[in-house]
């Protein structure tokens, strides 16, 4: 978690390298849709030039079609993902089950808008304007202040200072929150969702008919949750997993 411009995204794709882990990417997936020309590219492209929210269920659709595409992933990087605490609980109760860890990358206003606009003039990206970066961000601060305290409660939330440093930095400091995550499951007897990097590979094989599934339709939801289960809860769900 982290504003627009914090690094999240550059660190999540040295996680995903460095452990094999499918970097679910938010920013860009929705920056893809609109490339797409298609009537809700459109929408979702009106939207981030106003800064404003996409719409939960749009967003639950995408990061949901992209987790079944990734049938070979270790784990999940979930990037720029809950944006409100209705998304970070509707997200547990499609998946059936709790993030390993949250690192949240708290960064300075004024160093996020700097890197954004930089990065808007590399990708020209027209959602990365100043005045629309400056719009997610103060609709990021106001939304995400619930969503700290939902997973603070739960004991995952991990917090790291990206904007000082390099960036080789930045990224041991995700490594020691991951190590950390991974030494509190193991003190735990393993009874706890085990951390990201321990987790067995998926097996596929009703994936075609999951894809098929719309995210309201029945069974959807039964058939995600076994297909994430999988991924990360080698031999079942135990009793606290649940």
């Amino acid at each position: 978690m982290g504003g627009p411009g914090c690094g999240k995204g550059t660190q999540c794709k040295n996680m995903a390298t460095k452990y094999g882990f499918c970097h679910v990417g938010l920013g860009q997936l929705l920056w893809q849709e609109t490339q797409r020309g298609t009537r809700r590219g459109q929408k979702i492209c009106d939207l981030m030039l106003q800064g404003l929210l996409v719409p939960t269920g749009v967003i639950l659709d995408m990061i949901s079609d992209h987790m079944l595409s990734c049938p070979e992933s270790r784990g999940f990087l979930i990037d720029s993902f809950r944006r409100e605490l209705r998304q970070a609980k509707e997200f547990e109760r499609i998946v059936g089950r709790a993030p390993n860890i949250v690192i949240v990358f708290d960064c300075s206003m004024e160093t996020m808008v700097q890197r954004a606009l930089h990065r808007g003039q590399v990708e020209r990206r027209a959602d990365d304007c100043e005045s629309a970066i400056r719009q997610r961000l103060e609709t990021h601060y106001t939304l995400c202040e619930p969503i700290l305290t939902f997973y603070q409660q739960k004991n995952l939330l991990r917090n790291i200072d990206p904007g000082r440093g390099s960036s080789r930095r930045h990224f041991c400091q995700v490594l020691l929150c991951h190590r950390k995550s991974a030494v509190r499951w193991e003190r735990a007897g393993g009874q706890l969702s085990p951390p990201p990097g321990t987790c067995t590979q998926l097996r596929g094989g009703a994936l075609p008919e999951v894809r098929r599934l719309g995210r309201g339709s029945p069974g959807f939801q039964s058939r995600l949750t076994a297909h994430v289960t999988q991924a990360c809860c080698p031999g079942g769900l135990t009793e606290s997993c649940r």
